[in-house]
């Protein structure tokens, strides 16, 4: 009997924030988490352990749910649980290399779930 392709954890998420300055002050003095500033004008990253981050914080002017990124343990599982999203009547779009490497992930996809929110799958997480 094959097992069912499944999700094995919620691995980010991104938000998008108003005031970045707040949210630094925020995550680090309350949440304890680690800010990561690449130089990158329109997001950083925040990190709680081993994974590069867990939170991606995009200011854009707004304050809102960006995407969830749920991850799969390898690529058969993320393939077969792309064909079931498909079979089940979901618009999927497996994302190309730049994607997935933005994602700081070896293979992406995204959807929608039936709440409206931008869904992401992935698999093989990347660590500093």
């Amino acid at each position: 009997m094959s097992k069912q392709p499944a999700v094995i954890e919620l691995g980010y998420m991104g938000i998008s924030v108003k005031d970045p300055d707040a949210w630094k002050s925020f995550a680090t003095n309350m949440l304890g988490l680690q800010v990561l500033d690449e130089g990158e004008k329109d997001r950083f990253y925040l990190r709680m352990d081993y994974w590069h981050h867990r939170i991606v914080i995009h200011h854009n002017g707004q304050d809102d749910l960006e995407y969830l990124g749920w991850r799969v343990s390898g690529k058969p599982e993320f393939e077969a649980l792309g064909q079931k999203l498909i079979d089940a009547g979901y618009d999927v779009r497996v994302c190309d290399k730049a994607e997935a490497q933005e994602r700081m992930v070896l293979g992406l996809m995204k959807t929608v779930d039936p709440g409206g929110n931008p869904t992401e799958i992935f698999w093989a997480p990347g660590s500093t």
